[in-house]
């Protein structure tokens, strides 16, 4: 998408209280974490803060907002423009960055410690830089991008060194989406002095961006989970090391482990039952690194979890224990009646719906355990030993109804020992073994 410039005066005299179209798409495509990011040739400046007031800006620099940008920054220079470690140059909120706390303390209270936290992640980020003599000294050149702190720091710089070609970029979207980086213009419209020169720009990198997806076949845009260089300790032990894992939309993917190897660990880690020490892990546009503790209930309303000891509750029946998961949702009673209804009869199960729970064979209990994780229709099912205690028979039952659901476009993950499963399961097959992770070929697991 290639946006022409807006007048944001007339945006809001048309009842839109978006403070530019970046937050606008952002909204209406449900991303959570983006950034503007000004681009020109290998210029490229994003803000930490956009369009706010001066007086607010300081206030909005908690050091959790900074790590989300410098985030979502370094995923796009390595997604959107295949930087593979890229540097992200950092600048100081005050005048010669706060000068130790003498002018001002926010560069050192909340930048540094955003930037230290960073590093942890594996982003290479630097500073924080004093402002005024960055970009004249040619220090940015050797960065694949800048986080200024607030929307003047940024432009004024990048508008003098790329003013006729630069292009703003909507980084963390769901889809490609650039704009000329200049505004209406409407004292010369109509006088032939407009320059086209940015309008250009802008289609040409979103074409390139585009283009770079479809030769590569891989970009982070569509990720659904991705364990960023992961490492969790018990009681000074550490049972994952350094896992770097990415599950895509729609994807297959079995983590096979000997019994006793920490795979509920990593699916724990999926939805955020359990932070990681090092690294970071990222469900859609969830980040544990930066999640805040309200929104975790949100994030696990996009997952389906299978737990292998069932946890169904004994006191109700099978339609009302699947109906437990819609309180507390916006479903309506006659919405929520009609997805209890479909998903039982997707796993079987319609004849069954009034039968309590101690009625059922351990089939039957693990597909309610599966009709339950789907009633939200889930983005991904995190499926931990969903087999473990039924006969291969039973299992395969299982594993085919799991393969039915990733076919409808569910990512699955499934954890388990079961080999033979995993064997005649789809999608790639990862083995957890001694805290790491690796890609197996199917042939090779014994």
């Amino acid at each position: 998408m290639v946006t022409a410039p807006v007048s944001k005066d007339a945006m809001f005299r048309s009842g839109y209280r978006f403070p530019g179209q970046t937050e606008m798409l952002a909204k209406r495509t449900g991303a959570r974490n983006v950034a503007m990011m000004l681009v020109a040739g290998n210029l490229r400046v994003a803000l930490a803060t956009v369009h706010l007031p001066i007086k607010d800006v300081s206030r909005a620099l908690t050091t959790a907002h900074i790590v989300r940008k410098l985030k979502v920054v370094h995923d796009s220079l390595r997604g959107d423009f295949a930087i593979r470690s890229p540097r992200i140059a950092v600048l100081g909120l005050n005048p010669h960055a706060g000068e130790r706390g003498h002018i001002g303390k926010e560069d050192e209270r909340q930048i540094t410690p955003a930037i230290t936290r960073a590093r942890r992640m594996k982003i290479r980020a630097e500073g924080p830089f004093p402002a005024d003599g960055f970009f004249g000294s040619g220090a940015h050149k050797a960065y694949d991008a800048v986080l200024a702190m607030y929307h003047d720091q940024g432009l004024i710089p990048f508008k003098l060194m790329g003013f006729t070609t630069g292009v703003n970029f909507s980084a963390g979207l769901p889809i490609v989406r650039t704009s000329p980086d200049h505004g209406t213009a409407f004292d010369i419209a109509g006088k032939g002095k407009a320059d086209p020169g940015s309008m250009i720009a802008a289609i040409r990198l979103a074409a390139s961006i585009v283009n770079l997806e479809h030769q590569t076949g891989h970009h982070d845009r569509p990720r659904m989970v991705r364990f960023d260089h992961v490492s969790v300790s018990f009681d000074h032990q550490v049972v994952l090391s350094d896992v770097a894992l990415t599950v895509g939309e729609g994807e297959f993917v079995s983590v096979v482990a000997e019994t006793g190897v920490r795979k509920t660990t990593l699916l724990r880690l999926g939805y955020f039952d359990l932070f990681p020490d090092d690294g970071t892990v990222l469900v859609g546009e969830y980040d544990t690194s930066t999640v805040r503790r309200r929104d975790i209930p949100k994030l696990r309303r996009t997952l389906g979890i299978v737990f292998q000891d069932f946890r169904l509750l004994e006191d109700r029946n099978v339609y009302d224990n699947v109906a437990f998961t819609l309180e507390g949702t916006n479903a309506k009673r006659a919405e929520s009646g009609g997805r209890v209804l479909k998903v039982l009869a997707d796993v079987g199960l319609s004849h069954k719906r009034y039968s309590m729970p101690h009625e059922l064979s351990g089939g039957e209990q693990q597909r309610v355990v599966i009709a339950r994780a789907l009633v939200n229709d889930p983005l991904v099912l995190l499926a931990d030993e969903p087999a473990g205690n039924l006969d291969l028979a039973t299992s395969l039952d299982i594993l085919q109804l799991l393969k039915n659901i990733n076919a409808r476009g569910t990512a699955v993950i499934l954890a388990t020992h079961n080999f033979e499963l995993v064997r005649r399961s789809e999608g790639r097959i990862i083995r957890l073994r001694d805290g790491k992770v690796s890609e197996i070929a199917r042939e090779t697991l014994t």
